[in-house]
């Protein structure tokens, strides 16, 4: 087994974390436990899913109770369930995106070199018989590598056809960073919108959130999580601020 082969990151603050303290709470530290075991499965999975149904197995596993498996999954808002009724973690997924991406492109680096091989293999093989032979082997291997690239090269999207086009999947994303008091409404639309209304599409919908809420703050704009833009003004007369009128430019669209 290779050592990174189940690798996910442990942040050393997760302790910290409101929804992990109430499990401790209320579970002890088995519940801690059985949370950081449950993402180990997670992470085991090809997809990072495993099935609901499934649970009993993992309480004979862990050496715990089904019911209290159950609720570290169900009542913490720690994991989700997909349509097939499978749980996982949509914070685990984006935290392995380096990851994976790292994956993919050492599987691709690896299929290259293999193919480089075959192909000279092939062209020592062929070069008895004729050099030609072998030129067109060699050109039709190239036409291969270029499609099994392609395979895994990740294009840019809108953020409409995005998993952050869910308001509680694109707030998650910034849990454990030093945006986590941003007002994820007010960014999450401006995201939205200036995807649409320009037809913006990218790789990294977070990368660019983030983007604008550090400039936000280096120019003192940022908006925080209290900003009620419904508020009324007890200065009638007093200037708009910054979050007022970008409000109203939102919904102006």
């Amino acid at each position: 087994m290779k050592k990174d082969a189940f690798y996910f990151p442990h942040f050393a603050n997760a302790r910290h974390d409101r929804k992990l303290k109430r499990v401790q709470k209320e579970l002890g530290l088995e519940g801690y436990a059985i949370y950081f075991q449950l993402l180990e499965v997670l992470r085991e999975q090809l997809d990072y899913k495993y099935p609901f149904k499934d649970v009993d197995l993992l309480a004979d596993e862990m050496g715990t109770s089904e019911p209290k498996i159950k609720a570290v999954i169900c009542n913490y808002d720690l994991f989700n369930l997909d349509e097939g009724d499978n749980f996982f973690s949509i914070k685990q997924i984006y935290y392995l995106q380096p990851y994976i991406e790292k994956t993919q492109r050492a599987r691709s680096a690896a299929l290259k070199r293999w193919d480089n091989v075959n192909d000279n293999a092939n062209a020592m093989q062929m070069h008895s018989k004729c050099n030609a032979d072998a030129m067109q082997v060699k050109e039709i291997k190239g036409k291969e590598n270029k499609v099994k690239q392609n395979k895994v090269k990740v294009l840019p999207i809108l953020f409409r056809d995005s998993i952050y086009n869910d308001i509680k999947v694109f707030s998650e994303a910034f849990l454990g960073t030093q945006y986590e008091g941003a007002n994820f409404n007010f960014y999450y639309e401006k995201v939205k919108n200036w995807s649409d209304s320009k037809n913006n599409k990218k790789i990294d919908w977070i990368a660019t959130a983030k983007n604008w809420m550090a400039d936000d703050m280096a120019n003192n704009k940022f908006i925080d999580i209290n900003f009620n833009p419904n508020a009324k003004r007890i200065n009638t007369n007093q200037q708009l601020s910054y979050a007022e009128r970008e409000a109203q430019k939102r919904n102006s669209l």
